[in-house]
């Protein structure tokens, strides 16, 4: 067969053909990511204020356990992603808190108003994303 020769009678090979197409409209990293759950957050004076807030019970089991770590990130394109905490201890229901301290607190304070909704993707039992 034509593509068992050997030698230099070897086939021309068309290089345009060969080559990947890339998509005209290729997505964005965060479009990628599968959700498991949304939900929003009203910025009351404590969460605007204090770097943490509180799930509801309805989405609680889909977060991990009283003093996991937690990745959050900040916006909904962007690589900025801080290190947070769930506190079960903190509601007497054992709802999470999710504690994103100091650097939640300056995300929010510089992208917010107080009394905005944040809104909160679940991407697994330790990882969420916030955003306008």
């Amino acid at each position: 067969p034509d593509w068992n020769l050997s030698g230099k009678k070897s086939l021309p090979v068309d290089i345009e053909s060969e080559k990947q197409k890339l998509s005209e409209n290729p997505k964005s990293i965060s479009s990628l990511i599968s959700i498991v759950a949304t939900f929003q957050i009203s910025l009351g004076k404590a969460y605007y204020n204090q770097g943490f807030f509180n799930v509801k019970q309805k989405y609680s089991n889909l977060f991990g356990d009283d003093k996991e770590q937690i990745h959050i990130q900040l916006g909904i394109d962007t690589d900025k992603i801080i290190q947070g905490s769930i506190n079960r201890t903190a509601n007497k229901n054992g709802t999470p808190r999710i504690m994103g301290r100091r650097e939640l607190t300056s995300w929010i304070k510089s992208n917010f108003n107080p009394n905005d909704i944040i809104k909160v993707d679940v991407i697994s039992s330790n990882s969420i994303r916030l955003y306008k």
